[in-house]
C-alpha cells in the first residue's frame, strides 16, 4: 500500500513538472500573450464579458474582440517582438495568440503591424483574405463593403486568399477589390488631398455634392461619430459624398486615409437657409 501510494505521488509529480516545463517551452506565458499597451476610447469583450473602456495591461486571448470609436486608439503587444496599432473606427477578433503565432481577424479600420526578427509568424485575415509576415512594418486597411488594401514599408509580407498574389513588395501597397484581384499602387512622398466645394457657401438645398482627388483608394470621412459618411476613392483617386446639411450653419470637416495610414483633413463652412423669399404684397386698384 505504501508502495502504491509513493508511486502514485511520483506520477503526479512528474504530470506537474512535464505541465510546467511546457508552459515554460511553448506555453502562453509573458513572452506569448497579447496585452494592451495603451487604449483611448476603446473597448472589448472577453468570454462573452464587455468591457466598455479598454486599459493597458488587459491580455487579451483567443475570441477577445476589440473596437476603438470615432478618435480612438489601441496599441496591442505579442511577446518582445510584434506590436500591432489599432486606428479609429477599427474592429478586431483575436483568433489565436500563443506559442504557434498571433492570428487576428479584421473587421473594418485600420491595423498597422511591426514585427521583428524572432517574432512568431504574425497574420491578419478579412474574409478568407490573410496578410503574413515574420519580419516586416505593415498596413491592412479594410472597408465596410470588403474592399481590403495592404501597405508594405519594410520587409518580406505574404498574401494569401487573392487571385494571382503572393507577396507585397518592400515600399509598395496593392488595392484588392470586390473581384478578389489585386492592384498594385504607388506610394507617393505627400497624401494629395484636394476637395472641390460648392461655389455658393450657401444654400436652401437640404444636402450639397462635394468631389475631390486624392491617392487612389483612400477612404474619405466626412462627420464624425455614427453620423460620419466614408466613401472610397476609386482607382484614379477621384471621389464624390453627399453632405446633409442642417438650417443654419455647418462646419463641415472632410478627413482622408490613404493606404499607408497617412491622414490629412479639410474643412470648410457651409450654410443652408430654407426659407422662401416672402413676396410683398401689391394693392391693385381695380377700373383704372
Amino acid at each position: 500500500m505504501r508502495q502504491q501510494l509513493q508511486l502514485l505521488l511520483l506520477i503526479g509529480l512528474v504530470v506537474v513538472l512535464g505541465v510546467a516545463g511546457y508552459r515554460i517551452l511553448f506555453g502562453s506565458g509573458p513572452g506569448q500573450e497579447l496585452v494592451v499597451v495603451s487604449a483611448h476610447q476603446a473597448s472589448a469583450v472577453l468570454d462573452g464579458t464587455a468591457i466598455p473602456d479598454l486599459v493597458a495591461g488587459t491580455v487579451l486571448y483567443g475570441s477577445a474582440r476589440v473596437e476603438t470609436r470615432d478618435g480612438g486608439t489601441a496599441t496591442l503587444k505579442y511577446g518582445d517582438h510584434a506590436e500591432l496599432v489599432l486606428a479609429d473606427s477599427t474592429a478586431i477578433e483575436v483568433v489565436s495568440a500563443d506559442q504557434t503565432g498571433l492570428r487576428v481577424e479584421i473587421d473594418a479600420g485600420a491595423v498597422s503591424a511591426r514585427v521583428r526578427q524572432g517574432a512568431a509568424p504574425l497574420n491578419i485575415s478579412n474574409r478568407g483574405r490573410s496578410v503574413g509576415a515574420t519580419d516586416a512594418d505593415f498596413t491592412v486597411m479594410v472597408g465596410h463593403q470588403g474592399p481590403m488594401s495592404v501597405v508594405n514599408q519594410r520587409g518580406a509580407v505574404s498574401l494569401t486568399g487573392v487571385a494571382d498574389q503572393a507577396t507585397v513588395g518592400q515600399n509598395s501597397a496593392i488595392h484588392i477589390g470586390s473581384d478578389n484581384k489585386a492592384t498594385t499602387l504607388p506610394i507617393a512622398e505627400s497624401l494629395l488631398f484636394e476637395v472641390e466645394w460648392p461655389e455658393q457657401a450657401e444654400t436652401k438645398e437640404s444636402t450639397v455634392e462635394v468631389t475631390g482627388i486624392t491617392d487612389p483608394y483612400a477612404t474619405v470621412t466626412l462627420g464624425s461619430g455614427r453620423d460620419a459618411v466614408r466613401v472610397r476613392a476609386d482607382r484614379d483617386g477621384r471621389f464624390r459624398a453627399d453632405i446633409p446639411l442642417v438650417e443654419g450653419k455647418n462646419d463641415i470637416e472632410l478627413k482622408v486615409r490613404d493606404v499607408s495610414g497617412r491622414e490629412a483633413t479639410r474643412k470648410q463652412a457651409l450654410s443652408r437657409d430654407s426659407t422662401a423669399p416672402e413676396i410683398e404684397s401689391a394693392e391693385v386698384m381695380w377700373g383704372r
